[in-house]
C-alpha cells in the first residue's frame, strides 16, 4: 500500500474513532443526582444536574417538567410527570407525519406500564399512563430527537421513587 493511502486511511479511522469517543465522553461525564420533584413532594427522581425541575400546580393536578437548564442546548429533550386524576393521552400529532408508533414495556413506581411511542422521523414522543384508583393516576412523558434520547428520558423517569 502506498504511504500517502495509508496515512489518509489512519488519519480517517483515528477521526472517527476520535469524534466517536468525544460524544460517548461526553455523556458518560453527564452526571445525574436523586432529587425531591419539589420541597413539598413525596417523590424524588434521579436527573441529570443541568435539568431543571418545574413544578406547576393547578386545582386537581399537579405536573413536573424536566428540562434542560440551559434551554439553547439540545441534549436529550424533555420530559415530565403528571399527577391527577385526568391526564390529556398523549395522541398522533396530525400537523406531523408519523412513521412509526410503537409500544416498549417499563416499570413505573414498581409497577409494569406500557410505553406508547410515536416517531415523526427527528422528534419522538412517548407516554404511560398508570392507573391507582377512580382519581389517582401519573402520567409520564418524553420529548425527544431520537431514540436514544427517548430511552434516556424514560430510564429517568423510570427512576421515579417514594422519598422515604
Amino acid at each position: 500500500m502506498k504511504p500517502q493511502i495509508l496515512l489518509f486511511v489512519t488519519f480517517v479511522l483515528f477521526s472517527c474513532n476520535s469524534k466517536k469517543n468525544n460524544s460517548t465522553d461526553k455523556i458518560a461525564t453527564r452526571q445525574k443526582i436523586t432529587r425531591k420533584l419539589s420541597s413539598n413532594s413525596d417523590y424524588q427522581i434521579s436527573v441529570w444536574n443541568d435539568y431543571t425541575i418545574q413544578e406547576k400546580n393547578e386545582p386537581d393536578f399537579t405536573v413536573f417538567y424536566l428540562y434542560p437548564t440551559d434551554t439553547t442546548k439540545k441534549l436529550f429533550g424533555k420530559g415530565g410527570i403528571y399527577f391527577g386524576g385526568h391526564p390529556q393521552q398523549i395522541l398522533p400529532d396530525i400537523d406531523k407525519k408519523l412513521t412509526k408508533d410503537s409500544l416498549l414495556n417499563g416499570n413505573l413506581l414498581g409497577k409494569k406500564t406500557t410505553w406508547t411511542i410515536f416517531d415523526y422521523g427527528n422528534n419522538l414522543s412517548a407516554e404511560t399512563i398508570l392507573e391507582f384508583g377512580n382519581y389517582s393516576k401519573i402520567s409520564a412523558f418524553a420529548y425527544g430527537h431520537n431514540y436514544s434520547d427517548i430511552d434516556s428520558l424514560i430510564r429517568t423517569l423510570e427512576s421515579l421513587k417514594l422519598d422515604k
